[in-house]
């Protein structure tokens, strides 16, 4: 098997030889720190950049390796620089990869092979940026929006469209949200905070 780490080094790939993981180094074609990635369905790993960077999108459907191709997304392809506040990650809804960029939520397009605004999603709160998602399940997920924190459930409404739905307590004043995990046995969206 094989595995993709976020480095401040760049994008690290390790592979199990059935006994213990080995270090096969960094994906030469993502130039650049890493603080999170994403396995799409296709199998490819979307890496997200720190503040100030890029992302990269590296294909391993013909094998993990460190030579690997990558495409490299910033605003020129839709997808403007990561800032302090955006969300650390991409994210999925019904299949698509997402991500949250100067306080809009965008889609990757793949016949374009650039990212363009969601369009499928109905009643999203106007954003700041997007602090934290958590997925429950492909096509339920939760974030916290981040200057007036609010919690917000995304509900699918019909195929390939889906509701955001704020939660009625209102915004969690001086929360500032640094995890959020959904438990779906028990249906509770739980929240992590640092300073407030």
């Amino acid at each position: 098997g094989a595995f993709v780490g976020a480095s401040v080094a760049g994008l690290r790939l390790l592979h199990f030889d059935g006994a213990v993981w080995r270090d096969a180094g960094l994906v030469a074609n993502v130039r650049g720190s890493v603080r999170d990635v994403l396995e799409d369905r296709e199998g490819c790993i979307w890496a997200t950049g720190y503040a100030g960077s890029g992302s990269w999108r590296v294909d391993f459907r013909q094998g993990a390796g460190v030579n690997a191709p990558a495409d490299y997304f910033d605003g020129a392809r839709g997808l403007p620089f990561v800032h302090g506040r955006d969300v650390a990650r991409f994210i999925t809804l019904g299949g698509e990869t997402l991500a949250a960029r100067a306080g809009a939520l965008l889609r990757y397009d793949r016949a374009a092979n650039r990212f363009v605004p969601e369009d499928r999603l109905e009643h999203a709160p106007a954003v700041d940026h997007i602090a934290i998602a958590s997925v429950a399940g492909e096509d339920h997920w939760w974030f916290v929006t981040a200057r007036t924190p609010q919690l917000v459930h995304v509900v699918p409404t019909a195929e390939n469209r889906w509701r955001a739905e704020t939660l009625a307590a209102g915004p969690l004043q001086g929360f500032l949200t640094t995890a959020l995990h959904y438990d779906a046995p028990t249906r509770t969206a739980w929240l992590g905070s640092r300073g407030g």
